[in-house]
């Protein structure tokens, strides 16, 4: 097989194994014509087509149907954070609620709550289980399953009718800069009509040292 980019003759770099060949084309998408073929009478070529880059920023679709997800920051006290002021190294805590105001419960439901790269998680399973005076047990959660990784939390359980879950858990900020704060999200995984989701927005994380101030470490 050939591959022509824009009428011209491409070279292959390299060999795909079994008699193959691979091409590789940086920013494929600047060209406006990629042809590949094979000569007449040749055997059946099998192509496996490897596309990678990252889409322009588009507007992500908040609001909901059947559900309600919202998210909050809070301190220790209870009080809200200021995401443009976060210290480094400050603790805080991400509460967030979703409301099934359906009539019926919501099986099979999947919650995922994304964090800006400037914050970790603080793991309960490692001994980091502080609650907060403001945490009602009564409103957890009864998840089903949980995955906790290094930029999300993820729950999946039921959501009972005409009742509002909720999840918490801490965060420390452990990077100073600017950061992007992802959508959290709620959906029925097998009713893609019931879904919600909470627009992002900004998070500053602070140092003392961008401030001038003097830090000694012992």
């Amino acid at each position: 097989p050939t591959l022509r980019v824009n009428g011209k003759l491409l070279a292959p770099n390299g060999h795909a194994g079994r008699g193959g060949i691979s091409w590789t084309l940086p920013r494929a998408s600047r060209y406006d014509q990629i042809a590949l073929s094979s000569a007449p009478g040749a055997k059946p070529t099998q192509v496996l087509l490897i596309d990678e880059g990252a889409l322009p920023e588009s507007a992500v679709t908040s609001g909901g149907q059947g559900l309600r997800i919202s998210r909050e920051w809070l301190h220790q006290d209870g009080t809200p954070v200021d995401l443009a002021n976060i210290n480094l190294g400050q603790i805080i805590y991400a509460r967030v609620s979703i409301e099934n105001h359906g009539n019926k419960a919501v099986p099979n439901s999947a919650v995922v709550d994304r964090f800006p790269a400037g914050l970790e998680i603080e793991n309960a399973s490692l001994g980091h289980s502080i609650r907060p005076s403001w945490v009602n047990p009564k409103d957890a959660w009864s998840v089903e399953h949980m995955n906790i990784r290094d930029d999300r939390v993820e729950a999946f359980g039921t959501l009972r009718a005409n009742t509002t879950h909720r999840l918490v858990y801490a965060l420390r900020a452990v990077t100073a800069g600017h950061f992007k704060v992802p959508t959290a999200s709620a959906e029925a995984m097998y009713n893609p009509e019931i879904w919600s989701r909470q627009a992002g927005t900004l998070a500053v994380v602070k140092s003392p040292w961008a401030s001038g101030e003097k830090v000694i470490t012992q």
